[in-house]
């Protein structure tokens, strides 16, 4: 059970609520495929901040120089967290990518295409206007 899930219906039976469970089926992982190879999708990539939540000025963010960017899709089936030691130059050109050209040098949204379970391929050369998610 998601844990938004299990502090929903404990608050709720605090206020004398009687609500009835969230379905399986409802939950956000419940239609994963069972394979993304060749999976060509628009991505979300974001940078990590020291202060998360602070909006100043994106060139002059407390950046981390070295933080896991997280990267996913919007029906958030594909979802990965990437640090700089599985590829330093890649992780080092896709940070650069959203810091001066993504939304608040925060996020940005690019095409990619899964090869196979630990190649994923960005294309970085061309940043996506901002999507809805």
């Amino acid at each position: 059970m998601p844990t938004a899930s299990f502090l929903r219906q404990a608050q709720d039976r605090a206020e004398g609520l009687n609500t009835k469970p969230i379905p399986e089926s409802h939950h956000r992982f419940a239609h994963i495929p069972k394979s993304l190879k060749g999976l060509k999708t628009v991505i979300k990539v974001q940078v990590p901040f020291e202060a998360p939540g602070v909006v100043v000025d994106p060139y002059s963010h407390p950046l981390v120089k070295n933080g896991t960017l997280l990267v996913y899709n919007q029906r958030r089936d594909f979802v990965r967290q990437i640090e700089r030691t599985d590829n330093p130059s890649a992780y080092d050109r896709i940070s650069e990518v959203v810091r001066k050209q993504g939304q608040d040098g925060a996020k940005a949204y690019f095409a990619a295409a899964l090869k196979s379970k630990d190649v994923l391929i960005v294309k970085v050369s061309e940043v996506l206007a901002v999507q809805p998610f």
